[in-house]
């Protein structure tokens, strides 16, 4: 644990991370005061579930065990709870429900856990793709994120609109593969749905792309 925490720090986007998740809270604790109502208070549930992929791929990345078979084992860990990370854009829905009078802060409110929310999955990514070119010494792991970045454009799917949410892959696997599958199924019947997924799924490709471009600067 102390090799743990000894090293998170020393990574820059940590503390980045860190002041917005604070500043996320701040504005969700003051607003409750303010509009004297609990309006949106779910976001920082929606942000602890950002936090989880983020801290599982931060234990694999920081991790000086560099067994194959634990990444593995791990791996799907993180997969099931890394469309959270994303998942929180989706919440500007709850903008057209917002009081006249709060909607500028709503507007700022959301648009913060939005972009801790984004942060904390590219971050997250960013860590797997690192540890993956490490452990199997692949050139192209960007082919690796661009397919679990259309992937979580899926599960956002499975979450906004048909309400999954991510321990169902645990508790109630055959109903969230039922609901999976019929996409794939009928395809033409469910063309929306798969413009939902492609259109998502490239914007996330793009941002994650940038975040990158960033990075190397």
């Amino acid at each position: 644990m102390s090799h743990y925490l000894k090293n998170i720090f020393k990574i820059k986007s940590t503390f980045s991370l860190m002041f917005l998740s604070f500043f996320c809270i701040f504005l969700s604790v003051s607003r409750i005061f303010i509009a004297e109502n609990y309006f949106l208070i779910f976001l920082v549930w929606n942000l602890f579930l950002a936090f989880i992929p983020w801290f599982v791929s931060s234990i694999l990345y920081i991790s000086k065990n560099n067994k194959k078979i634990v990444f593995i084992i791990f791996l799907p860990l993180w997969l099931i709870f890394f469309p959270n990370a994303l998942y929180i854009v989706t919440d500007f829905i709850h903008l057209k429900t917002a009081a006249s009078s709060m909607r500028w802060y709503d507007l700022i409110l959301l648009f913060s856990y939005s972009f801790t929310g984004l942060f904390y999955g590219f971050v997250s990514l960013d860590f797997i793709e690192t540890k993956i070119k490490i452990l199997f010494k692949l050139k192209f792991t960007q082919i690796f994120s661009i397919i679990i970045i259309y992937l979580s454009a899926f599960g956002i799917y499975l979450g906004r609109f048909l309400r999954w949410n991510s321990w169902d892959m645990i508790t109630n696997l055959s109903s969230v593969l039922s609901d999976l599958f019929l996409p794939i199924k009928n395809p033409f019947i469910h063309a929306r749905t798969w413009a939902f997924i492609l259109l998502l799924g490239t914007l996330f490709n793009l941002l994650y792309a940038s975040f990158k471009t960033f990075k190397k600067e």
